[in-house]
């Protein structure tokens, strides 16, 4: 990117990875044209959206902000990660633009990467007066509280997950489970969460499984929880005093271990042996 001849930033990419100028629209209408110099971010200022596909398996997705006047520079750099389907939305149809990604902090986190708990969000631009820089808009991600009905059948299924544990089945109760825990909190709900958590027992924290604290440690690595950790001042000590953590095991089915074992052998050393 250059300005008057003058070379501001150069980003450069390897691994198949590209890059991409503006927005452009999809095939399937869900996602609209936006075209280079439109105010995105309310400043009143015209933007460019440059997106960036670093390339591999499936990660990771980067979108930058620049501002173009008065002086061109970065305003955002939202590390989309998997998230590929990120992008950004005039939401309220008055010209305010928020961006629609997923978190992935979960990524393989006890599970296969298909069978990890992950979230939709939403990010609304905060001009701060030092630049600004996009925040959880918790008002567009809160959803209604579940109905009775929707409440017995979340409950329902994960019974049966801990009911195929029970009988040595392979099971994807840590998916179901935290699945739906992650859901509450993210629309609105963390009382219904842990309130959620107390309803299915015990047993489903135990043995194999990973606990309250696990998935606040790895909750807590997420590039949204600062904004999040607001909602979650009421959460379990087990939570709150949960320190943020990478060390993320990889799992591969094995029916000696209730169906998973643990396949990363940098962490390995520190969860449950697994029987062979």
């Amino acid at each position: 990117m250059n300005e008057a001849g003058k070379l501001l930033l150069q980003l450069t990419n390897d691994n198949g990875g590209y890059f991409t100028l503006g927005q452009q629209a999809s095939g399937d209408g869900t996602v609209g044209r936006i075209k280079d110099g439109t105010d995105i971010t309310g400043r009143g200022y015209p933007d460019m959206i440059v997106s960036q596909w670093t390339g591999g398996a499936h990660c990771c997705r980067i979108d930058y902000v620049f501002e173009l006047r008065p002086k061109v520079r970065i305003l955002a750099k939202l590390e989309a990660r998997d998230a590929d389907e990120s992008h950004f939305d005039d939401l309220d149809g008055n010209g305010r633009y928020y961006y629609v990604s997923a978190d992935f902090s979960f990524a393989y986190w006890w599970q296969s990467f298909a069978g990890s708990p992950t979230h939709s969000v939403v990010l609304g631009f905060i001009n701060d007066g030092k630049g600004g820089s996009y925040h959880l808009a918790l008002d567009k991600m809160r959803r209604p509280s579940p109905t009775g009905s929707e409440w017995a059948a979340s409950l329902a299924k994960v019974k049966a997950e801990l009911e195929l544990n029970g009988s040595n089945m392979a099971n994807d109760l840590p998916d179901v489970l935290w699945q739906e825990v992650l859901n509450l909190i993210y629309t609105g709900h963390e009382d219904l969460a842990w309130k959620f958590l107390a309803q299915v027992g015990p047993k489903a924290q135990q043995g194999t499984f990973p606990d309250l604290s696990s998935f606040c440690s790895t909750l807590k690595t997420s590039n949204y929880w600062e904004d999040l950790r607001v909602t979650m001042q009421k959460a379990p000590p087990s939570c709150l005093n949960a320190k943020p953590s990478r060390n993320r095991a990889i799992w591969s089915r094995n029916p000696g271990c209730n169906g998973l074992r643990p396949i990363n052998a940098v962490v390995a050393s520190s969860l449950p042996t697994c029987a062979a």
